[in-house]
């Protein structure tokens, strides 16, 4: 009965992530040529991590048109928008990517926003499939 509940739960919030309504951050990732602008929820953000609950406090965001701007120029795209899932679903996807370089910036970007979780899974995903990675 519980495991209902929440599940509905988890359905809804994921449901934020699919339909960006109600948004109140834009978040630029990437630089050079390979850029793009999330839209996310500041509550789910500082809810599932403890950089982001630190770096949109409200005396350090800044703002235009009532949507808190953010940028994150040393994660890629592709990247953040694992993260984005992961923020929203607790779920995320890597191994149809199967891309060594991409798994090592999911890990990366996930400590640097605190994301204690997902950084040991992402560590046993790459000690469970023994990656190679060109190291003698």
């Amino acid at each position: 009965m519980m495991s209902d509940l929440i599940n509905v739960l988890l359905k809804d919030i994921s449901q934020l992530y699919e339909n960006s309504d109600d948004f109140d951050v834009n978040i630029t990732v990437g630089e050079g040529d390979d850029v793009e602008i999330f839209k996310a929820h500041s509550v789910i953000l500082r809810a599932r991590s403890n950089y982001f609950r630190a770096a949109l406090f409200k005396d350090w965001i800044k703002r235009k048109d009532n949507i808190i701007i953010f940028n994150k120029p040393n994660i890629k795209p592709k990247v953040f928008k694992i993260l984005l899932k992961y923020f929203y679903t607790g779920t995320y996807s890597i191994e149809e990517e199967n891309n060594q370089e991409l798994i090592l910036e999911l890990l990366i970007a996930a400590d640097e926003l605190a994301l204690t979780d997902l950084v040991e899974n992402v560590q046993s995903y790459i000690i469970n499939n023994k990656f190679n990675w060109g190291i003698l």
